[in-house]
């Protein structure tokens, strides 16, 4: 409230006091327990060189709480205004004012004084009106500036505390403007790609990007920038040590308090030793994997070749007595289960080399037309000669092949891994159903069992990695898995453009399904049709 005098006020308070003839005119500022001259004519001392008055002395306080003009002829003869100490100590005795108000709240008032008895005339009313609004609106534009000002001082202030923090921070912070051009860079991507700051600014920091990497960055930024979207990517970025580091980028939009977008703030986050890292693991598990796998099939011959050997054996009963062949029967019996066990063991180490495969980016797939009803039909073959005690329903499409476009061998690991969870996680006297259909251009195959069914959150988490539903009981023998069969069907799916599903209820089964797409889109579906 509280501010030096300005000449713009001035002009309109002795502009009031030279048209209307009177002693006094103030532009008058009240809070809760005093009025404040913002500008005066005229006014008597001690209240000029004080600037103010408490309310006890003031008219002004009524038009503010009123919102409306106030106008007094002899404020002696009006009994609620008879003992206001202005009248005594300023020698208010007629009074006109009108409320200044800005965005509906009254900070003031405007006002002529005289000190004697006046009857106020239709214009000089008038006029008080107009200039009143005049003061009003030199009054609102000094409040927008003032806001204004405070607002940039704050918008410094906070610019200021991001920059420093900021430079103190171990990763690269970035910033940009709305047009996509850098305008801040921390110290540690100086200190990390040893380039100056003007060699950084506008599109300059680009030129750090690899050159193999620099187009798919550019174009990634500018769609980002383009739709206000978060942007994340990875490219190589050079070093002052002379070699180019992956890194890691993220950036968001950001606005002001009203909404205005301002730019982008991001990070670049060096990855390079992760990297690394993550290669030599892949490269020891590919290793370890293949080291394991060939001592279990050659394992797996043996004791083939010894069942074969001990059937023949059996077939010629004349030479056993009946207690040898109870003996050659068991030793049948442990054979088998131990095929059973390697099966799984060799399982396990697929899905680790395929893993491995998967996170090298070495996963091959030869995509080729393939009929999914005969693919099915064979796997479903397959398993039941594997399980010959479960009860396998495969409900065939209504026509007679179904031609996508898929990797038959991976495609058939997806199938057998589902029907190997459904005999795992259902009764065994229960069967499993197999369905398939053809929809908006694709063929979906689904799986479903009677088991004990899925809560939401396993749902989210099924397809993670090393994700394990531990309390859902198991209904067969076995080793454990290691949480990658489901999450290696999606990899594999995927990489054959087609997508995989879950639906279940706790307590009544689940289905897994997944979708290839069709070769002939049109035909097949007007053929279902």
């Amino acid at each position: 409230m509280d501010s030096s005098s300005e000449e713009a006020f001035d002009r309109f308070t002795k502009l009031a006091a030279l048209i209307l003839e009177i002693p006094v005119s103030l532009v008058s500022l009240v809070d809760k327990d005093r009025q404040y001259f913002k500008s005066y004519y005229g006014l008597p001392e001690p209240w000029a060189s004080q600037q103010q008055t408490p309310l006890s002395h003031s008219f002004c306080q009524y038009v503010v709480a009123s919102h409306e003009p106030l106008i007094v002829t002899d404020a002696r003869e009006e009994a609620w205004l008879a003992n206001n100490l202005a009248i005594p100590d300023l020698g208010v005795i007629a009074y006109l004012g009108f409320p200044l108000e800005v965005e509906g709240q009254a900070l003031g008032s405007f006002c002529a004084i005289d000190d004697k008895p006046r009857v106020w005339s239709e214009r000089e009313i008038r006029i008080m009106k107009e200039l009143a609004q005049f003061v009003t609106t030199e009054i609102a534009l000094r409040m927008e500036v003032t806001e204004r000002q405070k607002a940039e001082k704050q918008l410094r202030e906070s610019e200021e505390r991001f920059r420093t923090l900021a430079n103190q921070a171990p990763i690269m912070i970035w910033q940009a403007d709305t047009h996509g051009d850098s305008t801040f860079h921390n110290a540690t991507w100086y200190t990390f790609t040893g380039l100056s700051e003007q060699e950084s600014l506008g599109l300059g920091w680009m030129t750090a990007i690899h050159p193999d990497d620099h187009a798919e960055a550019s174009m990634l930024w500018l769609q980002s920038l383009e739709q206000r979207l978060p942007y994340h990517t990875e490219f190589r970025l050079y070093r002052a040590d002379g070699f180019y580091h992956a890194v890691v980028a993220h950036g968001s939009s950001y606005t002001d308090p009203s909404g205005n977008f301002l730019g982008y703030i991001g990070t670049l986050l060096d990855i390079s030793e992760q990297k690394a890292l993550e290669q030599q693991r892949e490269a020891f598990m590919s290793m370890v994997t293949h080291e394991l796998k060939a001592p279990l099939t050659a394992m797996k011959g043996n004791i083939q070749l010894a069942q074969r050997r001990l059937t023949s054996l059996l077939a010629d009963a004349s030479v056993l007595d009946s207690q040898q062949q109870k003996l050659i029967s068991q030793a049948m019996s442990m054979l088998t289960r131990g095929v059973e066990n390697l099966n799984d063991q060799t399982r396990l180490i697929n899905d680790l080399l395929d893993l491995s495969r998967a996170r090298a980016d070495k996963l091959n797939f030869t995509l080729a037309p393939c009929d999914l009803v005969s693919l099915v039909q064979r796997t479903v073959h397959d398993q039941q000669a594997i399980h010959p005690l479960r009860v396998i329903n495969f409900t065939l499409p209504p026509f007679p092949s179904v031609m996508v476009l898929a990797d038959a061998q991976r495609t058939r690991q997806v199938l057998s891994n589902y029907l190997i969870n459904a005999f795992k996680y259902s009764p065994p006297e229960q069967p499993v159903q197999i369905g398939m259909s053809v929809e908006a251009g694709v063929a979906r195959v689904w799986v479903q069992d009677n088991g004990l069914g899925l809560t939401e959150e396993h749902k989210a988490h099924i397809w993670e990695r090393f994700y394990q539903t531990h309390e859902v009981a198991s209904y067969t023998r076995g080793t454990p898995g290691l949480g990658l069969g489901l999450h290696i069907c999606k990899v594999l799916i995927h990489g054959q453009d087609g997508e995989v599903g879950v639906e279940s209820v706790k307590g009544h089964g689940s289905t897994f399904w997944f979708t290839l797409p069709l070769i002939n889109r049109d035909n097949q579906v007007s053929g279902l049709n």
